[in-house]
């Protein structure tokens, strides 16, 4: 089972985005973040069935490590592969890169099995919408989601382990403030 490790969006940034999701769940074709039980966020990466024994730990000794901060959301994306992802752009900041790799590592250990989308130097930060789009419920998503888009900037409140699919919490920390 792959399992991500994630940063969670607050819950004002859950609502904005719940909104913009709300106007893709009917949309034939694709299925939304929430539509498969997950909360928006940031993926920092994705490990392939990880010793979870070793694994929580050392997301937690990282997650102590991070206080609450903010990113911008300034485009709407689309990762057009098997998967077809639907999704906003993070905007990629010095902070943002090294967050990331102090991410990977703090999990170094469990390298051999990260998906390599979300190694240091080929990550994309972003946000999914929705996931498993059809090439005609993209078009359809891009349609509905432009008049309703505007760039914002959103919270990180939390750091999260979540096996998937089926979609499950195996850990999660708030951010305290710092």
């Amino acid at each position: 089972m792959p399992f991500t490790v994630q940063l969670d969006l607050d819950p004002d940034a859950q609502a904005t985005l719940g909104a913009l999701a709300e106007a893709l769940s009917s949309i034939p074709g694709l299925a939304t973040v929430r539509q498969l039980g997950d909360v928006h966020h940031i993926s920092l990466a994705i490990y392939e069935d990880p010793p979870l024994e070793r694994f929580v730990p050392a997301l937690a000794g990282f997650a102590e490590t991070l206080a609450p901060f903010e990113v911008h959301l300034a485009s709407i994306g689309l990762f057009a592969d098997v998967t077809n992802v639907v999704f906003l752009g993070v905007v990629v900041t010095d902070a943002l890169l090294a967050l990331h790799r102090r991410a990977h590592a703090a999990l170094g250990a469990f390298r051999e099995s990260c998906w390599e989308y979300y190694l240091p130097a080929a990550w994309v930060p972003h946000v999914s919408l929705a996931l498993d789009a059809t090439d005609a419920a993209t078009r359809a998503a891009t349609a509905a989601l432009l008049p309703r888009w505007t760039p914002m900037t959103v919270g990180i409140d939390g750091v999260r382990l979540v096996g998937f699919r089926p979609v499950r919490t195996f850990y999660r920390r708030s951010l305290a403030p710092a």
